[in-house]
């Protein structure tokens, strides 16, 4: 036997193995090109909304800062005060229908109108009580006069107590909520009605 047929016979015999092994590289391939395309599906469906929430999340808490700094710097409310300011904020924010942003973004325009720390966590309860002094009904319902701070009168009607007060009216129309609301807190301000 000479070399070249000892070559051969090697070659021969290792066939069967260089053909397992390319059926089981292109399996490879297969199998990354699947891995692949689940990852993509993933990333489309699960990371793509999960990173997306946390945005929001962060985005969100960020305004609620930027606005609390706001709040801070133009009310001049000092440690204690402040906090009580964004715990309000923060309370308002969850048991109602609006942010707590939202609720700093009033607290700011009441402190531009000079009320203290403890005066803005009040005044939108006085304010929609003494609206209760002016109700009269009409064939729309019961209404109250226009004669309020236009930043308060804009919270109320965010708030739902009231109807848009920007119009030619010279009064606002209470909604039910509103006007029970707003009945109450004047009990609860002045002990009558």
């Amino acid at each position: 036997m000479n070399l070249s047929s000892i070559n051969l016979r090697f070659f021969a015999n290792i066939a069967p193995l260089v053909s397992g092994l390319n059926k089981a590289e292109r399996a490879m391939d297969r199998a990354g090109k699947k891995m692949q395309a689940v990852g993509k599906n993933l990333t489309m469906k699960v990371t793509a909304p999960v990173i997306g929430m946390g945005a929001v999340a962060v985005n969100t808490f960020q305004g609620f800062e930027l606005q609390m700094a706001k709040v801070r710097a133009v009310s001049g409310a000092t440690g204690a005060e402040f906090e009580a300011l964004s715990k309000n904020a923060k309370d308002l924010g969850a048991s109602t229908i609006f942010s707590a942003q939202q609720v700093a973004e009033l607290q700011t325009e009441f402190a531009k109108l000079g009320f203290t720390a403890a005066e803005i966590t009040q005044v939108t309860e006085a304010t929609l009580a003494l609206m209760y002094l002016g109700v009269f009904d009409d064939a729309g319902g019961s209404r109250t006069w226009k004669s309020f701070d236009w930043a308060v009168l804009k919270q109320l009607h965010e708030l739902g107590y009231i109807s848009d007060p920007v119009n030619k009216n010279k009064s606002v129309l209470f909604t039910e909520e509103g006007l029970a609301k707003s009945r109450d807190l004047f009990r609860d301000f002045f002990g009558t009605e």
